[in-house]
């Protein structure tokens, strides 16, 4: 199997399936959860953009819980990523809006938060509409982060 040195080099998972580096990732060590690579991208980061399921993030996440608070060289954050995917990455999209809710304001280097990321993916004819939801739920933590901490917390107290 591929080892995580190997992954995080670009050439590798490039043209990889998503259910390759979903299965490679589920067999990570926890000291590999850190490891970088060139792009300055780390196993959380190809996780939510290879669309991993949420058992994959949440080992990331339990070996290094400050995985969300990590950008890359062009500024994406794994909230970045997981926008990128939309719909399919919800409830990871909600799990890491928790865990660091500054990245649903931070832009990339080409200025574009999260939201504005769905929002463009929205804009392609196969995906129109598809994402209001979603693109409604960033604006807000991107508005404001404490209203937003103060309802989950309040949903998870009421819940």
């Amino acid at each position: 199997m591929t080892d995580t040195v190997d992954l995080l080099n670009y050439e590798t998972y490039q043209n990889m399936p998503n259910e390759r580096v979903a299965a490679v990732l589920a067999a990570i060590t926890p000291e590999a959860c850190m490891q970088q690579n060139e792009n300055d991208s780390h196993p959380l980061h190809l996780a939510t953009s290879h669309n991993a399921p949420l058992e994959v993030i949440d080992k990331i996440l339990a070996a290094w819980p400050d995985a969300a608070k990590v950008k890359d060289k062009s500024r994406w954050y794994p909230l970045h990523w997981a926008a990128l995917q939309r719909e399919e990455q919800l409830v990871i999209i909600e799990k890491l809006l928790v865990l660091y809710p500054k990245a649903a304001a931070a832009k990339t280097i080409t200025d574009r938060t999260p939201a504005d990321i769905v929002e463009l993916e929205d804009e392609r004819p196969a995906n129109e509409g598809k994402s209001t939801r979603l693109i409604e739920l960033l604006r807000a933590w991107e508005a404001d982060p404490e209203m937003m901490m103060a309802e989950v917390s309040g949903a998870s107290v009421a819940g």
